[in-house]
């Protein structure tokens, strides 16, 4: 299933569009002023950017920059950037319990990006590197019932104008391949 989206194209409504491991390719910007879905078996690809708004949740591989706009407030699940993934200010990304994101390309944070720990291990790994301009946000996940520690499995810059943060009973891992 593809559903293909040409330069000048748009989608429009307020009904949810949801796709089911399909594949969404676009020839230009997609700005998302409605609901979107994308499980995890979706592939996005094409020469335009996804640029998410509002409260949507998003999975799959993603081959075409992604954008997370001011106000948006996303649930990152299991999924893989390839081009890059950028937070503007205003925005929250959200890994929920026991995800994964792979950041195959580089990334920025300039809003908020919030990973679980404690009790359910959020992980960002990958190729890429995450600039941090804005906020990471180590939050507890309750109950507490295990060690499993927000993970950082790729490198990771905080700029002058970032901050990160681990709170009381939070924990977060870096790890090296070198």
């Amino acid at each position: 299933k593809t559903l293909t989206l040409h330069a000048g194209s748009t989608i429009s409504g307020q009904g949810l569009w949801q796709l089911e491991s399909a594949d969404l390719v676009l020839g230009s910007d997609l700005p998302t002023a409605f609901p979107l879905s994308l499980d995890g078996g979706c592939r996005v690809f094409g020469p335009g950017r996804l640029v998410l708004h509002d409260a949507q949740s998003i999975a799959g591989e993603f081959r075409t920059p992604v954008e997370l706009a001011a106000g948006a407030t996303i649930s990152l699940f299991n999924s893989t950037y390839h081009s890059g993934l950028v937070i503007q200010p205003g925005a929250t990304a959200t890994l929920p319990r026991f995800h994964t994101v792979t950041l195959n390309g580089a990334s920025t944070n300039r809003g908020t990006l919030r990973l679980g720990s404690r009790n359910d291990g959020g992980q960002l790994n990958g190729s890429g590197r995450l600039e941090n301009e804005g906020l990471v946000d180590i939050f507890v996940t309750d109950p507490v019932s295990s060690g499993s520690e927000a993970t950082f499995n790729l490198p990771v810059r905080v700029a002058t104008t970032g901050r990160l943060l681990v709170e009381d009973r939070k924990s977060t891992r870096l790890n090296s391949s070198h």
